[in-house]
C-alpha cells in the first residue's frame, strides 16, 4: 500500500517547523500592563503582584538576572521582560517549572526592566489573583587571568589602529576562510599556554557588533619561519579557552566589546633564538566573525591567509613556557662537586680502615690515608669511560624527552665532576 501525503500531515509538519524555529527574542505577550508599583531590591528578592501588572528592577550591565514564579502562584503563569525606557522585548517564559515560569538573562546595559505577569495565554485578568516572583542576581564570572606565565612573549592590545593601515583587529575566522598569524622569537625552550584578545562583528548584517563571545572553540597552531611568513606546521591544537569581556569597549561601529581568552595545550618544543609563527583562528560557523585584536609594534610583521598575505601589524597575545627541566647553575655544580669530594674522602678512609682490619697494621692518619690512596690506572680508565657515557646518555635523554637546554655551566660541570664520580665508583668497586 502506497503512503499518501495528506493535507493534515502537511499542516502538522508546518506546525512542527514553526514551533522549532527560534524567535528573535522569547517574549510572548504585549507590553501593555499596568505598573504594580512594586520594585525588586537591587540584590534580588521576592515581590508579590497581581496578574495583569508588572514589577520593575534596576539592572547593571553584565549581571545575570533570573525571575521565577515556581511554587509562588496557583495559576499557569507567563513572565515577560521588557526594557522600561525603550519598550524593547528582552526575554520571556511560560512553563519552565510545571505551570510556572522562570526566565534568566544577562543585562547588556544599565537600565530598568519591566517584569510582566500574565496568566496563560496572555490573559491579564486580575481575577486569577497574585503571584510571588523571586528575583535572583548573579554577578558575571570574572574575566580569565590573562598572561599567567608570560615567559615567551607579551603583546597586550592597545585598542587603537596599528601598522601603516591603522588596523585595530584582523579577521581570523574559519567561516569566511581567514587565518591570521604573528611571528615571535623564542625566548624559552617550550610554550604551553596562550592568552589573546579579540572582538566580534556581523559583517553580513551591516557591521553590527555581535557575540557574546563565550564558549567559542579556537585552533591554535605553531609554524616554522618561511622568511616573511609561516612555513611548516609543527603543532596544532583545538582549544576551548576560558573567556569573557574585558570591560573595554572599542569606540568603532557603535562600540565593540573586547574579549579576553586564556588557554593551555601540550608543550611545544622551541629553539631559543629561532623565529616561529603562531595562529589563532575561531572555528565558528556563524556570520558573527571573530577578529584578532592588534597590539603595539613588536616585530612589525604578520600574515593573513585570505586577506592579502604579509601584513605590517602585530597581534595581541601572550605566550607562556612550560616548566623546563631544572637547569643546574654553576653554584649547583659546585654543590655536586663538593658532595662527590666528601663521599670520595669517606670512601678512601673506609678503604684504609678495611686494609687495617685485614692486617696491614699501623695507625690510620689523614696523611697516611691519602699517601696510600688506591689507584689502578687501567681499572679507573674503564670506569671513567663508562661513567662519562652514562652521564652523556642522561643529558641526551633530558634534552630529547624533557626539552632540557644545555647551559654554559653544564660542560665544565660534567668535565670536573665526572672524574671524581668515576673514582668514587672505582673505590666502591674494590
Amino acid at each position: 500500500m502506497k503512503n499518501r501525503t495528506t493535507l493534515s500531515s502537511i499542516f502538522l509538519g508546518l506546525a512542527m517547523l514553526l514551533f522549532s524555529l527560534p524567535s528573535a527574542f522569547a517574549q510572548n505577550c504585549p507590553n501593555t500592563l499596568a505598573d504594580s508599583g512594586q520594585s525588586f531590591p537591587p540584590a534580588g528578592g521576592t515581590v508579590t503582584i497581581t496578574n495583569g501588572t508588572y514589577a520593575t528592577m534596576a539592572v547593571t550591565a553584565g549581571n545575570i538576572y533570573s525571575f521565577a514564579t515556581c511554587g509562588g502562584a496557583a495559576f499557569d503563569t507567563m513572565l515577560d521582560i521588557y526594557d522600561d525606557a525603550t519598550g524593547t522585548g528582552i526575554a520571556g517564559n511560560d512553563d519552565a517549572c510545571g505551570l510556572q515560569s522562570t526566565v534568566t538573562v544577562q543585562a547588556s546595559a544599565d537600565g530598568t526592566w519591566r517584569i510582566l505577569l500574565y496568566e496563560f495565554f496572555c490573559n491579564d485578568d486580575p481575577i486569577f489573583g497574585t503571584a510571588d516572583i523571586t528575583a535572583t542576581v548573579t554577578l558575571p564570572p570574572p574575566p580569565p587571568a590573562l598572561c599567567p606565565d608570560p615567559s615567551v612573549l607579551v603583546q597586550a592590545p592597545n585598542q587603537v589602529g596599528n601598522g601603516p593601515g591603522g588596523t585595530i583587529a584582523a579577521t581570523s575566522d574559519a567561516n569566511p576562510g581567514f587565518q591570521v598569524f604573528d611571528d615571535f622569537v623564542a625566548s624559552s625552550t617550550s610554550v604551553s599556554s596562550i592568552s589573546w584578545w579579540g572582538v566580534y562583528v556581523d559583517f553580513n548584517a551591516g557591521t553590527i557588533p555581535c557575540g557574546p563571545g563565550t564558549g567559542d572553540d579556537f585552533t591554535i597552531s605553531y609554524h616554522t619561519d618561511g622568511g616573511g611568513g609561516p612555513d611548516v606546521e609543527i603543532a596544532s591544537f583545538s582549544v576551548s579557552p576560558a573567556s569573557g569581556p574585558t570591560g573595554i569597549v572599542i569606540p568603532i561601529i557603535g562600540g565593540l566589546d573586547e574579549y579576553g581568552y586564556q588557554g593551555t595545550h601540550a608543550p611545544v618544543t622551541l629553539t631559543v633564538g629561532d623565529t616561529y609563527w603562531v595562529s589563532v583562528q575561531n572555528n565558528s560557523a556563524t556570520d558573527c566573525f571573530w577578529l584578532w585584536s592588534t597590539a603595539p609594534p613588536g616585530t612589525g610583521a604578520g600574515f593573513q591567509i585570505g586577506g592579502g598575505g604579509a601584513t605590517t601589524y602585530d597581534l595581541a597575545l601572550c605566550l607562556g613556557g612550560a616548566t623546563d627541566v631544572p637547569v643546574p647553575t654553576m653554584g649547583e655544580w659546585g654543590l655536586i662537586f663538593l658532595t662527590l669530594i666528601t663521599l670520595t674522602f669517606g670512601a678512601v678512609f673506609m678503604t684504609a680502615r678495611r686494609r687495617q682490619l685485614a692486617g696491614a697494621g699501623g695507625n690510620i692518619t689523614i696523611g697516611s690515608t691519602f699517601r696510600n690512596m688506591p689507584f689502578e690506572a687501567a681499572a679507573y680508565g674503564r670506569i671513567l669511560l663508562i661513567t662519562l657515557g652514562l652521564v652523556s646518555l642522561g643529558f641526551a635523554i633530558a634534552v630529547v624527552a624533557f626539552g632540557y637546554s644545555l647551559t654554559n655551566a653544564d660542560i665544565p660541570g660534567i668535565l670536573i665532576c665526572t672524574p671524581v664520580l668515576a673514582y668514587l665508583l672505582f673505590l666502591l668497586k674494590k
